[in-house]
């Protein structure tokens, strides 16, 4: 991870795959796990909410911002730390 704050992830991801790619997807990823998304939605569908519900001005705060080039730099440590746990 302290890569990761003085590095690009591009070069990041090249290392991490031995140079074959300096980019990756997390669809592999979100297929994988699509059906535990798929049970924990049918288990948690009748629970009380527990916390407090969010309203469009909360959410909005953390959509991505539209125009912008390719995936954040957000993303892309999402990724990154799910490999680097996996491994």
């Amino acid at each position: 991870m302290q890569a990761g704050s003085s590095k690009p992830a591009s070069e990041i991801i090249k290392s991490m795959t031995r140079g074959k790619t300096n980019r990756i997807s997390p669809e592999a990823l979100v297929k994988y796990f699509r059906p535990l998304e798929l049970w924990l939605r049918v288990q948690n569908r009748d629970e009380p909410l527990i916390g407090w519900s969010s309203n469009y001005h909360d959410v909005a705060l953390f959509a991505p911002q539209r125009g912008g080039v390719g995936r954040s730099a957000g993303s892309y440590l999402l990724i990154i730390s799910v490999l680097c746990f996996l491994v």
